[in-house]
Formats: C-alpha cells, structure tokens, sequence
C-alpha cells in the first residue's frame, strides 16, 4: 500500500505539515509506502477563464507558465 498525502496550507511549517508527518511515520512503520507532497511556496495561478488551453480537438492543456 502506498500513502499519497498533499497539502495546500500556505504555510510550509505549520500544523497541518506536522500532523501529516506524524501520520506518514506512523503508516511507514506499518510497511506502507509513503509520500508527502506540499503546494506551500509554489506559483499557482488561477484560471483566466480565456479557454486559450482548448484546442480545437475539444483537448485541454497548459497556457500558463506556473509550477502545476
């Protein structure tokens, strides 16, 4: 078994990052596989609602240079 976990709390150090890793030690410990993921620092920009990502095939893709 293998444990994803992925945060969206801005703050990289807070509560939340502790809780996770606390639950990670524990689970990894049990054998499962594990992973931690966080998206505090990262640029990630909103959609512009444009639709300049659809092409003409009815395919989304990236426009914006962001880190997604």
């Amino acid at each position: 078994m293998s444990i994803l976990i992925l945060t969206g709390s801005p703050r990289a150090n807070g509560n939340t990052m502790e809780l996770c890793k606390t639950f990670l030690e524990e689970v990894k410990m049990m054998g499962a596989g594990t992973r931690y993921v966080t998206l505090a620092g990262k640029d990630i920009s909103p959609c512009l609602g444009c639709y300049a990502c659809l092409d003409a095939q009815g395919e989304y893709g990236f426009i914006q240079h962001d880190d997604m």
